[in-house]
């Protein structure tokens, strides 16, 4: 998202619930929604700072807020732990594996261990086709792995390791 004005990052997690819109201001449950999704993001800290100014993770997390401000029962989510670091791709997965319980979570991503240790289901695309689908343990097989990508992985304690 690539935003030209001054935004918080509160006012874009606020942007969220422009379908629920009843006026000019805000209303009581716009704002308890935006301060459940900026604690569940963990972006309250910086809800005063220019959006703009944002590390890529920052912008991620804030962005993910503004999703779940709208409270929705589905989402799609397209490389969702771009721009951040380790600490903040496990926590974005966790928390995502704990929305899961809650509404459907659609994650494409090309980090396989990710997908492995998170996904209840997982689909593998080969030249726009399903190549596999199933639990994490059975799309993302090794021998689907090389069949898919060329990389020869085995699986080992539960992690995939790939042949360098």
């Amino acid at each position: 998202m690539k935003l030209e004005f001054p935004f918080t990052a509160e006012q874009v997690v606020f942007m969220g619930r422009a379908p629920y819109a009843d006026g000019w201001f805000e209303s009581r449950q716009d704002h308890e929604a935006v301060a459940r999704a900026m604690t569940t993001t963990d972006t309250t800290a910086f809800s005063a700072r220019d959006f703009r100014s944002l590390s890529g993770g920052e912008k991620q997390r804030v962005i993910l807020a503004s999703a779940l401000a709208q409270e929705p029962e589905t989402l799609l989510l397209d490389e969702p732990t771009t721009f951040l670091d380790l600490k903040h791709q496990l926590a974005m997965y966790k928390l995502l594996s704990a929305l899961a319980k809650k509404m459907l979570i659609v994650a494409v991503t090309h980090d396989l261990n990710f997908a492995l240790r998170f996904s209840d289901q997982v689909i593998v695309m080969e030249n726009g086709q399903i190549a596999a689908l199933g639990a994490p343990a059975e799309a993302l097989a090794p021998k689907v792995i090389d069949r898919v990508f060329g990389v020869r992985a085995e699986l080992r304690d539960g992690w995939l390791v790939y042949d360098a």
